[in-house]
């Protein structure tokens, strides 16, 4: 929960009322499967390399889709993994004076166009769905 908290976000109004305060995901209009998407992404049960237990030890869980040697986890998929550039630029996630990879992941689920972010998530799950379908490696 706290990792979830950290990353995705997550705050009560105040502690007097408990009353949540309505994250931007929940605001915005977006496709339900797309939104189931980035559900999924938000609650940490995509089936990534370092959510799935397999009997390896998790620092070994490494990004199969590219040579960096770094967890296929949350943030490497998002904001680190080479695979998934240009679908990043295309959604824009690319511009900016920080680079990428050093925004905290809190920030860029919670200030990131919710639409474009599900739509860049599907899009990615897209990808690599097919490419472990078709026995592949993304390749940038």
């Amino acid at each position: 929960m706290s990792t979830y908290l950290h990353h995705m976000g997550g705050a009560l109004e105040s502690a007097a009322t408990a009353k949540p305060v309505w994250l931007p995901h929940v605001r915005a209009a977006i496709p339900p499967h797309k939104h189931k998407c980035l559900m999924r992404w938000r609650l940490k049960v995509w089936p990534l390399r370092a959510n799935t237990d397999t009997g390896t030890p998790r620092p070994l869980r490494v990004c199969r889709f590219c040579s960096c040697g770094l967890i296929e986890d949350e943030k490497h998929v998002l904001l680190e993994c080479p695979a998934y550039t240009a679908l990043r630029e295309k959604y824009g996630l690319t511009s900016g004076a920080v680079p990428l990879a050093q925004r905290p992941m809190r920030d860029v689920m919670m200030k990131f166009d919710q639409v474009k972010l599900a739509s860049l998530l599907y899009d990615i799950l897209q990808r690599r769905n097919e490419a472990l379908r078709l026995g592949e490696t993304v390749s940038p």
